[in-house]
């Protein structure tokens, strides 16, 4: 398997985290990285054979995730080709035109997303020939589509506020810092991510604590839990029941056996 990683040129690194995809084909099935909820916005493009979900269900050719109380079952398969951008918290919305109402926990094929534009996109980095020439496809277009969205300053600084501080602040005290009403950010949170502020930070809580949890297998995920603002083991239980229909035990048992959305370069 090819393995392939990138960080954004500095003019993208306000949005993009990274770019990252993979390269396999072979007779067995290759396990696939299991999609958890989180706080960003992650687009796939393949050039290989169609994802499908672990109930048959195909996936677009190319397509937008915001993930954020549901979690993407993807399916081991063959001769798999793709391409991702992750995009950083809040961001997706200075790039995309659609309701933030129309995008959590959908997968949203690109040219639903961005028209004749997405559809031009997909088909070229399916015909490119290799790593770097999808690479400069998907740096020319998030380029051109800056400023394509709409953008409330002051709740992406809240975001990222929020993210840099792994959910600990207070929404009183985060208004407070931005200069306005807890009722007026809220009003303007959900406008802008289709989200309260308290939703978003749950949903930073968690994505931080599974990110320690499955990058450190050998600690208790109970004590990174606590440590990342859980109140205690029947809050952790609830959320992630609430959050991937299973309790941690089993759950974490399959995830530690397979890749996974914060370490995509696998093993």
């Amino acid at each position: 398997m090819r393995v392939h990683f990138a960080p954004p040129p500095e003019d993208l690194a306000p949005y993009v985290h990274c770019f990252w995809g993979w390269q396999a084909s072979g007779a067995e099935p290759m396990a696939l990285p299991l999609l958890l909820p989180g706080t960003g916005a992650e687009l796939h493009l393949l050039h290989g054979s169609p994802f499908r979900l672990d109930d048959g269900t195909a996936l677009p050719p190319a397509y937008l995730l915001c993930l954020r109380q549901a979690r993407l079952p993807l399916a081991a398969a063959r001769d798999v080709g793709f391409v991702a951008v992750r995009l950083r918290i809040g961001q997706v919305h200075r790039l995309l035109a659609p309701p933030p109402s129309a995008l959590l926990d959908q997968v949203l094929p690109l040219d639903e997303g961005w028209g004749r534009a997405g559809r031009t996109l997909a088909a070229r980095v399916r015909d490119a020939a290799g790593w770097d020439a999808r690479l400069t496809l998907l740096i020319d277009f998030l380029r051109r589509q800056i400023g394509v969205g709409t953008e409330d300053a002051l709740v992406a600084e809240g975001m990222a506020r929020l993210y840099r501080e792994r959910g600990r602040q207070t929404i009183d005290g985060l208004a407070s810092g931005l200069g306005m009403g807890r009722r007026q950010l809220e009003k303007r949170w959900r406008r802008y991510c289709g989200q309260t502020p308290a939703e978003t930070r749950g949903a930073i809580r968690f994505q931080h604590t599974m990110k320690q949890i499955l990058l450190r297998p050998d600690e208790a995920p109970l004590a990174l839990a606590l440590d990342h603002g859980y109140y205690d083991q029947a809050h952790w239980i609830h959320d992630f029941r609430r959050r991937l229909g299973q309790a941690p035990a089993r759950q974490l048992a399959a995830l530690r056996g397979r890749p996974h959305f914060y370490n995509p370069a696998g093993p």
